[in-house]
């Protein structure tokens, strides 16, 4: 198993001490965490839902209720590869809701790709900033 989080490098054969530590990025802005056994089958956090894949299928549960406890259940019974993890939330069955070319038959992962955002974003940026230096005379 792989975990990720977003304050902290990936840690291939995660222990229950390692998924309480990413687990507290979640109160972070932008805090994510993925548990993943393959690329197509994970469980995954922010802080306001958490999701799951499996079996070619993607759940879903908002975050409006569970407590820290409640995702540290689920993260650790599905390190243990404990399928009680799908009894702990409401989860609902969000397969048909994706949009088109993220659904799991099409082979394109779900999963957000933070690295690839904050590249973006810095980009953008460097694109308006140095548009707005020309602008303003800055520049030659």
């Amino acid at each position: 198993m792989m975990l990720e989080s977003s304050h902290g490098k990936p840690v291939s054969h995660p222990t229950d001490h390692d998924i309480e530590q990413a687990l507290q990025s979640l109160h972070e802005e932008d805090g994510f965490v993925i548990l993943a056994q393959a690329s197509e089958e994970y469980v995954q956090a922010t802080a306001s839902v958490i999701e799951y894949r499996a079996d070619g299928r993607h759940y879903q549960a908002a975050l409006s209720g569970p407590t820290d406890a409640d995702l540290r259940r689920v993260f650790v019974a599905y390190l243990g590869r404990d399928d009680a993890f799908r009894t702990l939330l409401p989860w609902r069955d969000i397969t048909d809701e994706l949009p088109t070319g993220t659904a799991p038959s099409s082979g394109t992962p779900t999963t957000w790709n933070p690295a690839a955002t904050i590249a973006g974003v810095l980009v953008a940026a460097l694109v308006l900033g140095g548009f707005l230096a020309w602008q303003a005379g800055w520049l030659g």
